[in-house]
């Protein structure tokens, strides 16, 4: 028969080690919190930064005397090209480079025009690259040649953004630049 009252057994009371925490056990629980907490923090500032609006390639201006016209005229929409930089035609061996940026302005135009020009900025650029392709460097150095140079784009700018109509150009940086 078994006997439960057994006081041997009372006697040995084994004791649970308590546990030590060690520079590696704390590295395992601290570590992964630290980059999880980077993570949330990093995709935070990515998408909230995509989620502000975009920066825009325009300003509108108001140009009406009071404020109480509200005629579409009375709006000048200036619109930025990005910068355009080409090899120029050359009688030497020796290259030379031109930076161009480019501001459209665009009287009267909504909304809807003026994502219909962004849309057509790809094909605006390729008309002023392949136009500043053909130009000699002497061409343009003065400001005859800069004004002609300006009232041509302005016309074959407009050729390709029809229907609406670009009433100038303003020419914000050219420069020219050598090997």
């Amino acid at each position: 028969m078994i006997d439960f009252n057994d006081t041997d057994d009372e006697d040995e009371v084994t004791e649970i080690p308590s546990p030590q925490v060690t520079r590696k056990k704390m590295l395992l629980i601290i570590l992964p919190i630290v980059i999880i907490i980077g993570l949330i923090v990093s995709f935070y500032t990515v998408f909230s930064n995509n989620q502000e609006p975009q920066n825009k390639n325009y300003q509108v201006l108001d140009t009406a005397d009071t404020a109480a016209t509200s005629s579409d005229n009375s709006r000048l929409v200036l619109y930025d090209l990005p910068e355009i930089a080409v090899t120029l035609k050359s009688h030497s061996k020796d290259r030379e480079y031109a930076t161009l940026k480019l501001n459209l302005e665009v009287p009267g135009l909504d909304e809807d025009q003026i994502h219909h020009l962004e849309a057509l900025t790809p094909r605006i650029n390729d008309i002023v690259t392949s136009h500043l392709i053909e130009i000699y460097p002497e061409e343009v150095q003065n400001a005859q040649g800069l004004y002609w140079l300006k009232e041509d784009l302005l016309y074959r700018i407009n050729l390709v953004t029809k229907p609406i109509k670009i009433s100038n150009i303003n020419i914000k940086t050219f420069e020219i630049k050598g090997n």
